[in-house]
């Protein structure tokens, strides 16, 4: 079903190379699963796009010489394409009919001589119309001498960088003292905490838990699952977790990952009676 309220404005910009572009804003049309509407300038083939106002997508439609088919939408769509048209002797005539309004534009290079347009813009009544059109080259002026243009450019460059120079000399100062003292500041803070952490593995007194999980380890030969020693000493997973890593920190035993699972390996042969 075509329906002609769906159009709610409709641009043709004739572009300074002569080819038309055409842009339609299409309102909601969500009532019917598929519209369709006649096109007032037949498109070059594969330059229709449909974009949905919502998402920004590009939306799927089908073009039939002069007929664009498209799927419900709630949302505004707009279409462009590049329209047809035919060159003779350099002359270019395009071709609307059109059931609704144009707004037609034109590039200053560009002049149409059937039917008379002075103006850049105009409104065109719906209608079949046989614009026919000449695009004039663009002027443009020569480049400046190279030789010119560096000079200025040399010179300009120069009174800036004389002009600015007593305020960044200053400034990269301070940046360059601010990093030495920022990496010096790094590496003490890297030295303490080395510091603190033999301080605490040194003085780190052993528990109860630590005294078993090295007495179950010597009597299963130095190597037992976490899963298996966490059923022995029947403690929280958390208690226990802390007891590994501490007996791992002071040096005690190793944890090696196996399919996931944590593996401890005795390192020392302790005397557990003497801790």
């Amino acid at each position: 079903m075509e329906i002609l309220l769906l159009v709610l404005s409709a641009l043709i910009n004739i572009t300074d190379t002569g080819i038309p572009v055409v842009n339609l804003e299409l309102s909601p049309h969500a009532k019917y699963p598929i519209v369709n509407i006649t096109l007032p300038v037949k498109p070059i083939p594969y330059t229709v796009y449909a974009i949905n106002e919502c998402n920004g997508r590009y939306i799927s439609t089908i073009v039939v010489d002069k007929k664009l088919f498209l799927p419900s939408s709630t949302c505004k769509t707009y279409i462009t394409y590049y329209g047809e048209v035919e060159i003779v002797n350099y002359t270019f005539k395009l071709v609307i009919d059109s059931e609704y309004k144009i707004q037609l534009i034109k590039a200053d290079n560009v002049v149409i001589i059937e039917p008379s347009v002075r103006n850049g813009s105009i409104v065109l009544s719906p209608g079949r119309y046989e614009l026919m059109y000449v695009v004039l080259p663009k002027i443009i002026p020569p480049p400046l001498p190279e030789k010119r243009i560096e000079e200025k450019v040399s010179v300009s460059w120069t009174s800036q960088l004389l002009n600015y120079l007593p305020y960044v000399v200053p400034v990269v100062a301070i940046l360059i003292i601010a990093l030495l003292v920022f990496r010096r500041r790094i590496k003490q803070s890297k030295s303490s905490e080395a510091m603190l952490s033999q301080l605490r593995i040194k003085y780190e007194e052993l528990r109860d838990v630590d005294l078993e999980i090295l007495k179950i380890l010597k009597k299963h030969g130095g190597t037992i699952m976490q899963s298996e020693l966490q059923k022995i000493l029947n403690v929280p997973k958390t208690t226990l977790w802390r007891a590994v890593k501490r007996l791992e920190q002071l040096g005690y035993i190793r944890i090696e990952k196996i399919h996931g699972l944590n593996k401890l390996i005795l390192l020392k042969d302790v005397d557990v009676e003497s801790l």
